[in-house]
């Protein structure tokens, strides 16, 4: 009995390990994020329902070198009305030091600081990312994911 008590909660833990569950994501095999490559996905919208979102990324620890990520958020709803939100947020102080707990190693995670609210919109809606830093390509970012705030 206690060796199937063991193996559940072994089980458990590696469920509770899964990767995010991602509406896009993009990963970077070159580590650099081409200004024209679009993270894009579309979802069904209740009437008047606001979208949480976040942005998981994977910086390269040594080739990132900006303080900032720029990134513009583009929405498109199916009455054609469409608005777009530019994002910014910090990701390393004036010295260099990342803004996250970074333990050394060739990558750093990073969640978008604050939750991205998406304006209301009925019906069929497609959401674009671009990255909007004055590089292309953007180098030192490996992956993007971008996924609901529950």
């Amino acid at each position: 009995m206690k060796r199937w008590l063991c193996l559940l909660c072994v089980l458990a833990s590696l469920g509770a390990c899964q990767p995010a569950d991602y509406l896009a994501s993009r990963q970077f095999d070159t580590g650099c994020w081409p200004a024209d490559d679009t993270l894009s996905f579309s979802y069904e919208a209740a009437p008047g329902e606001l979208q949480a979102l976040t942005i998981d990324l994977v910086f390269e620890a040594a080739t990132y070198g900006y303080q900032n990520l720029y990134l513009l958020l583009l929405q498109e709803g199916a009455d054609g009305s469409r608005d777009s939100l530019r994002l910014l947020d910090t990701v390393m102080d004036p010295l260099g030091n990342w803004l996250t707990a970074y333990e050394g190693g060739e990558t750093v995670s990073w969640t978008w600081s604050q939750p991205i609210s998406v304006p209301p919109s009925t019906g069929s809606t497609r959401v674009s990312i671009i990255q909007y830093m004055r590089e292309d390509p953007l180098c030192g970012i490996r992956e993007i994911g971008l996924r609901r705030v529950p």
